[in-house]
């Protein structure tokens, strides 16, 4: 269902029945970014999985991918202009401010 399109991602966690943002993100291709690499991936190209077990969210890789399955959910915006995803990328961490992602790395 994901497309292989190009957008900024959003992904959220339901924690204690509330939805938190847990990573904002973009992307040349969704489906591969989300599925291949948040979920299946390696440490090197999971930023979420990294983030969740240098926060002791989750001890180990193991762990995190079952986070990310049970508690995660994941919405995007396809947009091809590569200057706009990272404005809306941008606007979407100033304004949701996640819990993991790149005002951390900058």
């Amino acid at each position: 269902m994901i497309p292989e399109q190009p957008g900024v991602y959003l992904i959220t966690a339901m924690i204690d029945a509330e939805e938190q943002v847990y990573y904002v993100g973009r992307t040349k291709n969704l489906r591969r970014r989300l599925s291949s690499d948040h979920l299946h991936g390696n440490l090197a190209g999971a930023r979420l999985k990294k983030y969740l077990i240098a926060s002791e969210e989750c001890a180990d890789k193991i762990e995190a991918k079952k986070f990310i399955r049970q508690f995660c959910s994941a919405r995007w915006i396809e947009h091809a202009d590569f200057r706009m995803r990272g404005a809306i990328e941008g606007y979407a961490t100033a304004l949701l401010f996640p819990k993991h992602g790149i005002y951390r790395e900058h």
